[in-house]
Parts: structure tokens; sequence; C-alpha cells
């Protein structure tokens, strides 16, 4: 496919020279065949029954015009009429459609003929990476292009680094709820996707098990907990004492004297945090294999409240420290160091000594970048948080880290938008392991209701496949910074993606099964002469263009919406 992309990219300043609003191409800029090379994609057939020409290319003009390849006065609008080019020397047309997407045609034999044998290629490889197709990239989200070149070296150090995503990240003492679940699936697709573009990734889960927070279901448990329930059902238990803590106003004072016993080393405290710490982590685990997660390492905030400490001296050599007249110690950054252009303020450290939040998570990011060999890092943490990490980002390069002097936000912090109708603190939840049983539980009724009773397979078995692909898919069927209410007839429907994906695979399992033919990898692609094949093959020529996309914005949205397409 290289050479008719190249092909493509040829007509393609061929056309633009002959569009009178283009006024000028940049060709000296760097790289400027690559970069169009990595902008040009080969065509997406929306449906099946499409009427559309196949063996085309598209390119769009306007991130063409953002990424400075070229000048012009282009504008386009959804009344503006479609305009066609004709080609020199071919009988074919090129299309500039209402939206500024430019359409190439290749031979379509040819075009058939070489997407077949690539597919074969990469199936018989399970290789989705190209260097060259990958050097450059278009921000779609932010409108920009990212000319952040891979090189063979690049490629090479990605072996010696790691790609660290932090995601999942509950609160001990609280069994995994189902507000959890949007980061932990989408922290698990973009470790996976990173490991297929040859990255090294290191999966790291950071707990929450310090602040006052755990001192209020500290002293609810004094209040409200007993220790005969605690050894019946631990978590359950625990999260009741957490939900009717929080409901009661008067412990507030006491949950932030016992956080300062606990930083001040008191024995007793340390014992039940440490018992409660060790019973969620052992749930957690639990509810993590129902998903096949595994993590690297699990981290948590207890770890770095010493060298909180240590941040706030160094914060104070560096003149940023300004003590309130209520005890309060906060910082005031300089804009220079702000992604917004204003000072940055925040709390570092209460009026009665104890540290926040902010302080250890500032002491968490330095410690990983002192000790490990960090390509990248990933924060896969809800969209409420966006500026909680500004700030982290913005101290970071007032202490001077090295490593995050050139990081924007979005090179470290993922949003994702949130399952609004899960909460904990308001005493309305579900947890994450109740949700799989009901899902489950789902699952057995439609197989039930379609009259699936083989005898030949696992029930049990099947329905757990079925209900945790009913929750990934309907999660992953929405975009990652989408708020929606999360229900339970949408992931169970029959007119739902996740039964449609899940129907399809199912069929052709069964077809493969059935026909018990092996694959012949010298199929001759010229008896494939049905339109409907032509576009399958096409269809899935795309694939490794949408996985590049799912990849580099973080959005398995992207591989869902195609497979629907594709089916």
């Amino acid at each position: 496919m290289n050479i008719l992309r190249q092909q493509a990219v040829r007509q393609i300043k061929t056309l633009f020279r002959s569009i009178p609003e283009i006024r000028h191409i940049n060709e000296n800029q760097a790289y400027f065949d690559e970069k169009l090379y990595a902008l040009t994609r080969i065509e997406p057939v929306r449906h099946k029954e499409s009427a559309v020409p196949l063996g085309r290319f598209i390119v769009s003009i306007p991130q063409c015009q953002a990424a400075s390849l070229i000048e012009s006065d282009l504008e386009f609008n959804k009344n503006s009429s479609i305009r066609s080019i004709s080609i020199e020397q071919s009988d074919q047309q090129a299309i500039l459609d209402k939206d500024g997407g430019l359409r190439i045609p290749v031979n379509l034999s040819t075009f058939m003929t070489t997407a077949f044998n690539e597919l074969v290629k990469t199936a018989r490889t399970s290789s989705y990476y190209d260097s060259k197709r990958y050097r450059w990239y278009f921000d779609d989200w932010r409108k920009v292009p990212k000319w952040t070149e891979i090189t063979e070296k690049s490629i090479e150090d990605r072996k010696n680094k790691n790609i660290v995503v932090e995601f999942s990240s509950p609160n001990i003492a609280k069994p995994l709820h189902a507000g959890h679940l949007r980061s932990t699936l989408l922290g698990q697709f973009i470790s996976t996707i990173h490991e297929r573009f040859q990255h090294s990734v290191y999966r790291l889960n950071y707990l929450g098990d310090w602040g006052t927070q755990y001192g209020r279901l500290a002293v609810g448990f004094e209040k409200f907990g007993s220790y005969d329930e605690l050894n019946k059902q631990a978590l359950r238990h625990l999260l009741d004492v957490y939900v009717r803590a929080n409901q009661d106003d008067s412990l507030q004072e006491d949950a932030m004297k016992y956080f300062a016993k606990m930083e001040e080393g008191d024995k007793e405290a340390l014992q039940l945090w440490k018992t409660f710490r060790e019973m969620s982590i052992v749930n957690l685990k639990e509810i993590y294999q129902l998903f096949n997660i595994h993590f690297d390492e699990y981290q948590s905030e207890s770890q770095f409240h010493q060298q909180a400490n240590e941040i706030i001296r160094q914060l104070d050599q560096l003149g940023f420290c300004q003590q309130r007249s209520d005890g309060v110690l906060e910082v005031k950054i300089p804009a220079k160091y702000n992604s917004l252009p204003r000072d940055a303020r925040m709390v570092i450290r209460k009026s009665d000594g104890t540290t926040l939040y902010i302080t250890r998570d500032i002491a968490a990011l330095k410690s990983r970048l002192e000790t490990m060999p960090i390509e990248k890092l990933l924060y896969v943490v809800d969209s409420s948080q966006t500026e909680h990490f500004r700030n982290l980002l913005t101290v970071s390069k007032a202490m001077h880290m090295n490593q995050v002097e050139n990081w924007d936000l979005d090179d470290m912090y993922v949003p994702f938008g949130r399952m609004i109708n899960f909460q904990t603190r308001k005493g309305k939840f579900d947890l994450l392991s109740d949700v799989f049983d009901d899902a489950k539980e789902r699952a057995k009724e439609g197989l039930d209701r379609f009259l699936i009773r083989k005898s030949d397979i696992d029930h049990v078995k099947v329905t757990e496949v079925i209900g945790k692909a009913y929750l990934i898919l309907t999660d992953f069927s929405r975009s990652r910074r989408t708020d929606y209410i999360f229900s339970w007839h949408d992931i169970s429907s029959k007119d739902g993606i996740a039964f449609l994906l899940l129907y399809c695979h199912a069929r052709l399992c069964s077809l493969e099964k059935e026909v018990k033919m092996p694959i012949d990898w010298s199929a001759n692609v010229s008896l494939l002469t049905d339109r409907r094949e032509h576009i399958l093959i096409q269809q899935l020529s795309c694939f490794q263009d949408i996985l590049f996309d799912a990849y580099r914005s973080y959005e398995p949205t992207k591989i869902v919406h195609y497979l629907v397409r594709l089916v």
C-alpha cells in the first residue's frame, strides 16, 4: 500500500496546484511529502450497501491548511455543493466534498490486489506498525498537527523506557465500585494498544489510602463499625461505614485529628489503616481478575507522605510559598509555568500541618521520574480532576523537573466522562462486582430468551464472557470524554452494539468450525468480483489507520465504531 499511497500523494500535490483558491504549497517545509503521506488515508466505506466509488484515498484540506502544508482561502460548509476536479491524463475524477475532503482514485484492480495482499501479510504477522505512515499525525481534538517525528532511534528507545499508565486508582477500604469502571477499562485499553505499537508498558495502580477522608472512615468505624460484621463481610461493612460516616457532619473535626495522628506515626491508628489496606488490595485483585487485568505495581499515597514534606520545603526555598492568616500554606506559581494565562494558586498544607492529595501527588511524580525509565506517564482519571492535574504539571515545571519541561496537559492527563448514576458519598452505589454479577444474569436471560441451550457449551463461562463484553463494549461505544447514564436496557438490548458484535463474532466462529477448510494465503484476489467483496476488502484495509487513530487519541470508540461498520 505504500506505493499506492505515494502515488495518491503525487496526485494530491498536482490537484492542489490546480485549485485557484490554494495560493501556495509549502514544499520547502521539512518532510512535506512525508507529512502529506501521513495525512492521506484509505477512504472508509460508511455502509455495506454504499454506492460510492471504491479504491480511493482521502486527505482533508482543512487539516493540510492547519498543518501549514498549504495556504488557501477555501471555506467549507454544509450548504456548499460538491465540486468535481478532473485529474490530468485520467478519465477518473477526484472529488472535493463540502467538508474539504479531497478523494483521490487509483486503479481499482491494483488497489484491491494490493490491499488484499497487505491484509494477508498483517494477518500472518500481527504487525500493525508502519514507521513511515505513523511518523506524523493530526490531533483531531485540538485541531493541530503533531509533528513529533518517530525515528528508528525513538523506536529502539522504547525497549529501554516505559509508558507508565496509572489507572483505576480507587480508595482503600472501599470495594471497587462501578464509578471506577471507565478508568479501569480505558486504562487497560491504553496499555494494551501501546504494547501493540511496540512500547514497553508499566501498569500502575495508585491507591488512595491517606488523607482526611480516610480519617473519616476510621472514626466512622469507631462509631458505626462492628468487628463481627467486619469478619463476616469486611468490605461491604466498610463501605456501609463509609457512607454513614460521610452523612455525619459531626465527624469532620475528629477525622482531621485522626489523620493528624497518622501523620505523626500513631501506632494504633496505623495498625487499623494497615488492616483496611490489606483487605482492600485482596478484594481489588479479585475484581481485576474478572476482567483479566493485572498491575505491575500497587503504589499508594502513604508511600509519599514523608516526601510531601520535602516538596513543601523545596517550594518554600524557591519562594513560592505563602502562609495565610488562618495557618494554611499555599503556593503561588507564576503564569509562565501554567498552561493558562494566569498565576496558579493552591493549598499544599492544612493549618494543622497535614499534607494534601496534591502535595503527595507531586512527591509521587517526582519519585517516579527519578527512579523509573519513563518515556511517557499517563494519568487515566475522570474529567472532574482537570484542575488538579493542571496544578500538578504547573508545580512540576516550576520545580524544574526536566522530563516535564515540554509536556502539555494532554501529554500526561487522559480525562474521561463519568457514569452519572453511580455514586458513593451520597449513599447510592453499586459495587463493580455486583454490576458484573448483574451483567452475567442478564446474559443468561438473553441466552434463555433466544433459546440457546446447546448441551456442549459451558453456560456459566459463556454468560461470564457475554456479561463482561456487554460492559466493555457499551462503555467503549461512547467517546471517552462523554458523560453518560448507565442503562441496563441499553447494555443488553438486541439492538445494542454489544449484541450486534457478539452475534457477528459467534456467527463467524460457527462458520469457521463448520466449513473445516484451511486458510489459503495464496488466494487469487482477481476471482473476487462482487462489489460487496470489494467493499469488505477496502473496509478491512482501513484497520491500521483506525488502530493508529485509537492509539494516539486514547479512544477505543474509534475501533468499536469501525467494527460496527465492518459487520
